[in-house]
């Protein structure tokens, strides 16, 4: 569970006994069980991701419960989005700008190998044959309260992806774990209640 205060605060409100210290080891043994339990959705459900570091398939990040999101903060993340999408499309298409900014980058791997194809394709005009191009864009927020008080919440943005738009996905899957997370957690609190 996140250690967001608001995010607290509203778990609070349908599960009080999480934040509850008047029994720390029941507490505790709820939290483990949702630990274990959503660790098995997923290895049963395909939320897995493979790493550089093991040659077994992983969990994929979640959250343990969903997270609700003003909807006025919603909105404006949406209306975000083609903003977002052509600055990331007109900066894709200035490849002199892009080799400029990026050819100092030679201690990340990963893009100086991307950096070196786009140069060898642009010599070979190659990139821009194609007159459709695609992009799938993945925008990260996550919402700051600047008064503490759950009044003035905004959306800030974590960063763009345009490579790691792959969990896209298994956005569903985690919806359908957070519906079985809050019907656990829900199970828990009613039946080991000695508060």
């Amino acid at each position: 569970i996140s250690s967001s205060n608001n995010q607290h605060r509203q778990v609070d409100t349908i599960f009080p006994i999480l934040n509850s210290s008047k029994n720390e080891e029941r507490r505790k043994k709820i939290l483990d069980d949702l630990k274990e339990s959503s660790l098995a959705y997923c290895n049963a459900n395909g939320i897995l991701v493979a790493t550089e570091l093991s040659p077994q398939l992983i969990h994929a990040p979640v959250s343990l419960l969903p997270q609700q999101y003003p909807k006025e903060c919603y909105e404006n993340v949406i209306r975000l989005g083609p903003i977002f999408n052509r600055l990331v499309n007109n900066i894709a298409k200035d490849i002199p700008w892009l080799v400029e900014v990026l050819q100092s980058v030679t201690f990340d791997e990963y893009t100086k190998r991307l950096l070196d194809m786009c140069i060898d394709l642009d010599k070979n005009g190659k990139l821009h044959r194609q007159r459709v191009k695609l992009g799938i864009n993945r925008s990260d927020y996550m919402l700051h309260d600047y008064e503490g008080d759950n009044q003035n919440i905004i959306p800030q943005q974590v960063e763009l992806n345009t490579i790691a738009s792959s969990f896209g996905c298994l956005s569903t899957k985690i919806s359908k774990l957070h519906v079985h997370m809050v019907k656990r957690l829900q199970y828990n609190c009613n039946n080991n209640s000695d508060d």
